[in-house]
């Protein structure tokens, strides 16, 4: 279970995979909107309400398509790999991905920190479906507990 801040878009496949997107807003609903119109990546889960520390968000579960064309041989399922975000900020070149059988459900939302609103992701992965099931019950009481500071 990972909790990230002020994520951005990055290129899912190909050459430069991992390198920030400009052209993608980081509000939650332009990130989902990218999410499910890149055809790099397959929403298992279709987009969906959900709460978390009293803050609305967005859900939804996502894995590498079959056609993408990920062309990085360290990817050990190349080539259905695919990339997603990064903080530029605290990762430098790095950046999150998944590949083969693997899925990812995230969690999108807006949350006030120090008075100023931050896009919050939270992200459960597993190397398949029956293992994200598994986790996300395992993960449902943390959720349930989130308090986000002020």
């Amino acid at each position: 279970m990972f909790f990230w801040i002020d994520m951005v878009a990055v290129k899912s496949t190909g050459p430069g995979h991992g390198t920030p997107l400009t052209d993608v807003g980081t509000s939650p609903d332009a990130l989902v909107g990218w999410l499910t119109s890149n055809p790099d990546i397959e929403i298992v889960t279709p987009p969906e309400s959900a709460t978390v520390g009293g803050t609305p968000m967005t859900t939804l579960t996502a894995k590498a398509s079959d056609t993408a064309d990920y062309g990085e041989p360290e990817c050990p399922a190349n080539p259905r790999c695919a990339d997603f975000f990064t903080n530029p900020r605290w990762w430098g070149p790095g950046f999150f991905g998944i590949g083969g059988d693997e899925e990812a459900m995230f969690y999108l939302g807006t949350v006030t920190l120090r008075d100023e609103p931050h896009t919050v992701i939270i992200a459960l992965s597993a190397p398949d479906d029956a293992g994200l099931s598994r986790l996300s019950s395992a993960a449902q009481p943390i959720l349930d507990s989130v308090k986000w500071p002020a």
